[in-house]
């Protein structure tokens, strides 16, 4: 089991081992996750000789359509949302994350609106391509490589290392999750850890699943009870565009998640009650410190600090350890051995590096 009062943080990089049938590496992040959000939104100039306007793109028709049934009360037309979509499309190349080009662009509700949308209807169509995460039916199982070179399979081993039934509790509730991602990628995993281990019921997998403490700062779609994982399909067999917009509701922006008391709250107190805090996938990214950075620091307990930094220089590494021990110590205390260690490997490579570490 890890030890008690662990906490990951968990950015996008984490779901990038997770393949789907449109994305083979993994997750798309980055330009990639960009890319799909404008391609979701995209808008041609159409000039047929007898008017010239922009028009939604064949993939981007569904969703637009759905959008302006959810403004048509506030006088919005198609061309203001294709207005909004262009300067998405346009702008969101330039923003070093979705987030902070929703946060940059939020005193424009229709730009919220349209991104917010997109978000949730690429999120779905990756869980919904995601075959490792995948349930199986009543005639298939789950292989033990479906989780090969993923951190999730080493996280797993070592959570429920020596766990009977009885101990299933007692594993679950030493663990909390702090993700800046909107998926439900590890709410599903767990769900399948614990159905293939225990062999655990519907109504038992759902219990058990919510020891877990799982908190997402930008919000998710929503629990996997209510929203299916993938989402279900409409008639045509594609994401329904309505539903896109009734779950664009609980993604929030940094100002929206910061307004968030009682969600902010939470997130700091796990923080600030953490013996261990791991980072996997993470960007460090000052929007997103500074919603983990407790008001108050306990400068009385020991916490160990340590993560995955893939790509970034030894220099580079150095300037976010620096941020990390300032945030979450304040001054060095004698109690704290090590400043916090971040290791240029994969989710997958640190893991499997230092699961002694961190197991009891």
């Amino acid at each position: 089991m890890f030890k008690p009062n662990t906490v990951f943080v968990i950015g996008a990089a984490a779901s990038f081992g997770l393949q789907t049938s449109q994305h083979p590496s993994g997750f798309p992040l980055g330009a990639a996750l960009k890319s799909e959000i404008a391609k979701s939104l995209a808008v041609e100039f159409h000039d047929s000789g007898f008017d010239e306007k922009w028009r939604a793109t064949r993939a981007s028709r569904s969703l637009y359509e759905a959008l302006l049934r959810r403004h048509l009360h506030s006088g919005r037309t198609k061309d203001d949302l294709y207005s909004a979509g262009r300067q998405i499309m346009n702008g969101v190349a330039f923003s070093p994350s979705i987030d902070n080009f929703l946060h940059s662009r939020r005193e424009n509700p229709l730009i919220a609106s349209c991104i917010k949308a997109a978000i949730v209807r690429v999120i779905l169509q990756c869980e919904r391509c995601c075959t490792q995460l995948e349930w199986p039916g009543k005639n298939s199982t789950i292989l033990p490589q479906y989780f090969d070179n993923t951190w999730h399979q080493i996280f797993a081993e070592i959570l429920f290392a020596g766990a009977e039934r009885k101990d299933i509790d007692e594993a679950l509730s030493r663990v909390s999750i702090i993700s800046f991602n909107y998926d439900r990628c590890f709410e599903q995993f767990i769900k399948l850890a614990l159905s293939g281990l225990y062999a655990l019921n519907r109504d038992e997998l759902n219990e058990k699943s919510e020891l877990i403490k799982i908190y997402h700062p930008y919000g998710s779609l929503g629990k996997l009870e209510s929203t299916a994982f993938g989402g279900s399909p409409n008639s045509d067999n594609e994401i329904d565009p309505d539903t896109c917009i009734a779950l664009s509701d609980r993604i929030r922006t940094f100002t929206e998640s910061s307004e968030d008391e009682t969600g902010s709250l939470d997130v700091r107190r796990a923080i600030n009650t953490a013996n261990r805090i791991i980072f996997l996938g993470f960007g460090f990214g000052e929007q997103n410190l500074e919603l983990l950075t407790p008001s108050t620091i306990d400068r009385t307990s020991r916490r160990d600090v340590s993560g995955t930094a893939k790509g970034l220089s030894e220099s580079a590494r150095g300037f976010v350890q620096d941020k990390l021990e300032h945030r979450f110590f304040g001054l060095r205390q004698k109690t704290l051995i090590e400043r916090p260690s971040l290791q240029d490997l994969t989710c997958y490579a640190f893991m499997d590096a230092n699961r002694h570490a961190l197991a009891e």
